[in-house]
């Protein structure tokens, strides 16, 4: 059965940012490709970005042992997350938070961003 929007599309993406953390690196990518950016309202489109951006985020922690496996999730992060700081505004405090987590972990895994 598949739900409607924005059930469904918001299900896949909260689902897909999960999986990762239980090893369907795969999975969790295949899944969340499913939902096409363009179709997300704007009302919802901060919580997709984060999405995104967390599920990259936690498949390349998956692979910090491995920078070359990394870096291509890093730079989806990233991706991620610079669209979504476009969409919440400059005096947010999650506009605050997103840049600064990621350059400290950067450095931590001395990953070039």
């Amino acid at each position: 059965m598949s739900l409607p929007w924005p059930e469904g599309p918001r299900f896949r993406w909260r689902h897909a940012k999960l999986l990762p953390l239980t090893g369907y690196v795969g999975g969790a990518e295949d899944e969340f490709r499913t939902i096409s950016a363009a179709e997300v309202p704007d009302s919802m489109k901060a919580e997709y970005l984060e999405a995104g951006r967390q599920m990259y985020s936690y498949v390349a922690v998956y692979y910090h042992r491995y920078p070359h496996l990394a870096q291509p999730y890093i730079y989806s992060t990233l991706t991620y997350q610079r669209a979504l700081l476009e969409v919440i505004p400059e005096g947010d405090l999650e506009h605050k938070y997103h840049p600064g987590g990621w350059g400290l972990r950067y450095r931590r895994a001395r990953i070039a961003p």
